[in-house]
Formats: C-alpha cells, sequence, structure tokens
C-alpha cells in the first residue's frame, strides 16, 4: 500500500549532485514516502530503490503537572526529589529539569536533562556543585519531542532555609 500524493512535478533529473532540496510540502502533519530510480545516458533505469519515508510532526507532547515537592514548600533540603506527571508522546525525547532564583525565569540557575523514556518523570540526581542555596527558588519542567516540539508545565515554589549539607563520598574523599 504505497500512499503518496502526486508529486510528479518534484521529478529530479540531476547528474552532479546526489542532495536535491525542496520547498515546503505542507505544514500539514502529514508522512511522506519516497524512493529513488537512476537513467544512464541511454534512458535504461534502474529499479527503484527501497521505499523510504518520513513524517512532519507539528504537535508538542500533551499538557502534564508537577507533583513534588508541592508548591510553596519549606525546607532545609538542598536537592529535592523532583517528580510531575507524565506526558503524552509516541516521539519522546527528553524533560528538562529547570530551577531559577526569579520567577519569570530570566536568569536559568541550574538546567537538568531526564532522557530515555517519557515514564522517567522523577529527578533526583544532584551533585555536590548543583546545589540550591537558601532563599525562594522557582522549578519547572519541559517535555521535548524529538522534533523539538515541547510543552512546558507551569512552575511551582520552593523555599530553602538553612540547607544541610549534602554528604557524598566526594566529599569524604577530600576531608580524609
Amino acid at each position: 500500500n504505497f500512499q503518496y500524493l502526486n508529486y510528479s512535478n518534484y521529478s529530479v533529473r540531476e547528474t552532479n549532485n546526489v542532495t536535491q532540496d525542496f520547498a515546503t510540502l505542507t505544514n500539514d502533519e502529514t508522512t511522506y514516502y519516497w524512493r529513488i530510480r537512476s537513467y544512464d545516458q541511454y534512458e535504461n533505469s534502474s529499479n527503484y530503490s527501497e521505499t523510504f519515508q518520513f513524517t512532519i510532526d507539528l504537535t508538542p507532547p500533551a499538557e502534564f503537572n508537577l507533583s513534588s515537592p508541592e508548591n510553596e514548600t519549606n525546607s532545609t533540603d538542598s536537592s529535592p526529589a523532583l517528580s510531575w506527571q507524565e506526558t503524552a508522546e509516541l516521539n519522546f525525547l527528553n524533560y528538562t529539569i529547570e530551577f531559577s532564583n526569579s520567577s519569570d525565569f530570566s536568569v536559568i540557575n541550574f538546567s537538568f536533562g531526564n532522557v530515555d523514556s517519557v515514564s522517567n518523570n522523577s529527578f533526583s540526581q544532584w551533585n555536590s556543585s548543583d546545589v540550591l542555596s537558601s532563599g525562594t527558588w522557582y522549578w519547572r519542567v519541559t517535555a521535548y519531542d524529538k522534533a523539538m516540539n515541547y510543552n512546558q508545565s507551569n512552575f511551582l515554589v520552593f523555599n530553602l532555609a538553612n540547607p544541610v549539607e549534602i554528604i557524598t563520598q566526594e566529599n569524604v574523599n577530600t576531608q580524609l
């Protein structure tokens, strides 16, 4: 079942180049199929190549909400465990977690990527150099798909007072 639109005007007779760019074919989410056939100087043709396809994806991942820590949490934990609802996306790429000390996120103080799976919807992989200092922090998560469409969560507020030092193997080794 080779589904196609008739783009016979897009036939390319090229002898020097192996690539050809076309103007945008559509602004719709569409799957395109293509194949290649070559001709020699006597108009003898080869068989068609196998059929390839590509899809134009204009749909961002589905909306999702942040779960934990709750909005306006007061804590002494400078490396809080974060979680959020999963987004729905067949071509999921990653979640990006951002922390800012500005509610408009004009400055991103920390940014972390969470990749591999749409269900990888939590974060607790802080290291000793990337921990929060005392103050009010705003955090949000952005879900990206492979076409770089994205959906950004709302932000939540995390208040940190008198943070507790994280004890890591790195800290222990440097104090020995």
